[in-house]
């Protein structure tokens, strides 16, 4: 069988999303939420969640932190609109099964 080619997320070096992990929480936070603002809930989430990935071995600290915004980010917002705490994590309901 064949190898399947490697998977390479296009993030640049720098600073992904115009956060500094190395800023406090409530800092990055609030350039999260202008950017969630911006260009919507799940583009920012699915961002973190890469740069999570990336991180994940070779720095773990870092890879919290953008889980802990992701978080944050999910809970907080529905599309580019924010609303308060629990609302962004509601589940969508299911039909009941005849």
């Amino acid at each position: 069988m064949a190898k399947k080619p490697r998977v390479l997320i296009p993030i640049g070096r720098g600073v992904p999303l115009g956060v500094v992990f190395s800023n406090s929480a409530m800092t990055r936070r609030r350039k999260l939420i202008t950017l969630a603002r911006r260009i919507g809930e799940k583009k920012v989430q699915s961002k973190l969640g890469a740069l999570a990935v990336v991180f994940k071995n070779t720095n773990p600290i870092l890879s919290a932190k953008a889980r802990a915004d992701q978080r944050f980010i999910a809970a907080r917002f529905q599309g580019r609109k924010q609303v308060r705490f629990p609302t962004g994590l509601s589940r969508i309901r299911r039909r009941k099964r005849r």
